[in-house]
């Protein structure tokens, strides 16, 4: 339930702060609002692990004890629970019930009656499950709590649900205006598909992180032979990499380890500099840079581990990648051949090692 959430990588050394800090941010978290933060961006941009950050710095730092913070992150890639709309209500039903005795309490009657008229293996209707979110808000159950909602990645779920969870977020939040109860909703999208969110502040990431990649830039490229004498040298190349970037925090990060990659193997200044010229500048033309270059003994490999990537029905843990890959071909016919060969791959941290080669990043 949360796989998404603990796979985004945590904000780099001294990022982010620019929307904890904003003032738009400032008047959201105090409820000089319609109840809405939304936090849009370009695939890529850091639109998660800003949510991510703004969550867990509202969680950590509150002051009042009794309020109730919880999160839903959308994963495309991941289990129904992570890709659905029900996965979502019946999430946040699942933590709210944890905090709220009253709504614990008409939840368990509700199912009690259930489980006496109905067959074995009922589901809860998603109405029933709204039915219950929106009882949440009322003065009976809130009281004078506060409930901050993060929901992650919005534009994950099903295209044909986004307008209808949209337009019940509305409504939830309208009725917490109505009923004096206090209620904030983060959310962060991509612009497509387009929808529109009335009465709510918004903040478009890549226009507003150049600061952090600068500081991502500084904090992370170690380049001894461009910071020795010429700093100038050194504050040309981060701006040749900002420039580039687009405001693609993910791009600078997969650019910084080519070139750290680079710097291991001796490549001069020069060298370095054509890496960050010739890269193209956007996502997809990255990928495909990446993936051409791949040494020819390698390409099968690649092949077979994109393979299980694409077709499999969930994220594959590092263990299955292992076992996927050495049977995927008619090479070894059993555990023990494999073990005992020479292309045996002893343990997860090795396979993820692998993968990253094999891949340059891309998986």
């Amino acid at each position: 339930m949360h796989a998404r959430e603990s796979n985004i990588e945590p904000a780099a050394k001294d990022t982010g702060n620019w929307l904890l800090e904003s003032d738009d941010f400032q008047d959201w978290a105090q409820r000089k609002h319609h109840g809405f933060f939304w936090i849009r961006g370009n695939p890529g941009s850091g639109k998660s692990t800003l949510i991510k950050k703004a969550y867990s710095n509202i969680r950590d730092s509150s002051s009042d004890p009794s309020s109730i913070i919880t999160a839903f992150f959308f994963n495309a890639r991941g289990s129904d629970v992570e890709k659905s709309t029900v996965g979502l209500f019946r999430t946040l039903i699942h933590s709210l019930c944890q905090r709220i005795s009253a709504l614990r309490a008409i939840v368990l009657r509700k199912y009690l009656e259930k489980s006496r008229l109905l067959q074995p293996g009922w589901e809860w209707p998603i109405g029933e499950i709204k039915a219950f979110l929106k009882s949440v808000v009322t003065p009976s159950i809130l009281g004078q709590r506060s409930l901050v909602l993060f929901i992650d990645a919005l534009d994950e779920c099903d295209l044909v649900e986004i307008k209808s969870v949209i337009q019940f977020f509305e409504d939830l939040a309208s009725s917490a205006i109505g009923q004096e109860t206090k209620v904030n909703i983060c959310l962060s999208s991509r612009y497509w598909p387009q929808f529109n969110i009335r009465h709510c502040f918004q903040t478009r990431v890549e226009v507003a992180n150049q600061r952090d990649i600068a500081t991502y830039i500084y904090h992370t490229i170690k380049l001894p032979h461009l910071q020795e004498d010429d700093s100038n040298h050194l504050k040309q190349f981060e701006a040749q990499i900002l420039e580039r970037a687009n405001g693609i925090f993910l791009w600078v990060v997969l650019v910084v380890q080519k070139l750290l990659d680079a710097q291991d193997t001796g490549a001069t200044r020069s060298e370095l500099q054509d890496i960050v010229r010739k890269v193209p500048s956007d996502l997809s033309g990255f990928y495909e840079h990446q993936l051409r270059s791949t040494h020819t003994k390698d390409r099968a490999s690649l092949l077979r581990l994109l393979q299980c990537v694409f077709f499999s029905q969930r994220p594959l843990s590092p263990t299955e990648l292992r076992y996927a890959l050495a049977f995927s071909t008619e090479t070894f016919a059993s555990y023990t051949e494999w073990s005992d060969s020479g292309d045996y791959v002893e343990s997860d941290t090795q396979m993820e090692k692998r993968i990253c080669k094999i891949s340059k990043g891309t998986s």
